[in-house]
């Protein structure tokens, strides 16, 4: 089903001025800062899982004709609907914004069970105070 606007929760490259914020730009209406509850990793690149932590980031709004917006961050992060292999999970979590309202915001949970065990293991770095910083 196609959303005219569409939020997400962004943690790592994908906040403003960040790696792959570029490709995203030209569908941001707005960057809020915000957090979640997940726990945050930094491994080869940024990433959460399940987790009572809380991870700091940006709540985006994107315009998103067409789902333009949507498959530009499903193919970023590695995600295919439906497909079991993907890199990461999309989700729809609850997200605090700084302005105090909750959003109903998609979130990419890594998926890989071997880079959920490196991070279970120690194997990658948690962020204990829930900022990713490059």
């Amino acid at each position: 089903m196609q959303q005219k606007r569409i939020t997400a929760f962004v943690y790592g490259t994908l906040k403003v001025g960040l790696g792959f914020s570029w490709r995203l730009d030209e569908f941001r209406v707005e960057s809020i800062p915000g957090k979640i509850k997940a726990s945050l990793f930094d491994g080869i690149y940024p990433m959460i899982m399940d987790g009572n932590d809380e991870v700091y980031g940006e709540i985006h709004i994107y315009e998103n004709e067409g789902n333009t917006a949507l498959d530009v961050l499903d193919q970023i992060e590695g995600y295919l609907e439906g497909n079991k292999n993907n890199l990461y999970e999309r989700r729809i979590v609850d997200a605090l914004g700084e302005d105090g309202k909750t959003y109903q915001a998609y979130a990419y949970f890594i998926a890989v069970p071997s880079e959920i065990k490196k991070c279970e293991n120690g194997t990658y770095k948690k962020i204990k105070d829930g900022v990713w910083t490059p």
